[in-house]
């Protein structure tokens, strides 16, 4: 009986120290208020800059963005958008545990993205 308790805590423990998950992606998140696109473009870009994210490509509508934490860890993103939406989406990772057959990436990059995305809802 005791052995069984301890297996089943074991389990438990395993399983929340599991750190990877399915990347969040914020596709055509609204933008409330009417605004234009270059204001949307300073509030995306101010948010990143906010959050530590580097800029890497700027095209109209498109902002590409790479964050690297203590050399270890980085992960690349793009966020696109338009006057009423934008959307954030995954490029590429370093150091995250990325696993495309999966589906999951560790749950800092969910982390970042998310902040970053009240950031941008907050200001847009």
């Amino acid at each position: 009986m005791i052995r069984t308790g301890l297996a089943a805590f074991a389990l438990l423990a395993l399983a929340a120290c599991m750190t990877d998950k399915p990347p969040l992606a914020f596709a055509n998140q609204p933008i409330d208020v009417a605004k234009s696109q270059a204001d949307i473009e300073t509030a995306i870009l101010r948010s990143l800059e906010d959050r530590g994210w580097l800029v890497t490509e700027k095209t109209p509508g498109r902002i590409v963005a790479k964050i690297d934490v203590r050399a270890r860890h980085s992960a690349t993103i793009s966020v696109s958008y338009t006057a009423t939406t934008y959307t954030i989406a995954y490029v590429d990772s370093s150091g995250l545990d990325y696993d495309a057959t999966k589906g999951t990436i560790h749950r800092n990059y969910n982390r970042w993205v998310a902040n970053l995305n009240n950031d941008i809802a907050a200001r847009t």
